[in-house]
């Protein structure tokens, strides 16, 4: 990862109607698609601490079992 090695300072988000956010503490996933399905995936996080990181991993997995993304004992595509 490129940005690795950058210290980052802040995230800025703008929604459609031109109103902006500043993020002071945050992670990011970026996605460039690839060839054959291939996905590149990029993270950026801005203050986030080991504890922080486990804790967002455990969300995301919430979010996931929330959408019925993970199957009851079956595979999904």
């Amino acid at each position: 990862m490129e940005n690795q090695e950058k210290d980052l300072k802040r995230f800025v988000i703008e929604y459609e109607d031109g109103t902006v956010r500043e993020v002071k503490k945050g992670f990011l996933c970026t996605m460039e698609p690839g060839e054959d399905d291939d996905v590149t995936f990029t993270y950026d996080m801005l203050g986030i601490s080991g504890g922080e990181l486990k804790l967002l991993v455990g969300g995301m997995l919430q979010l996931g079992m929330k959408l019925g993304m993970f199957g009851h004992g079956e595979e999904e595509e």
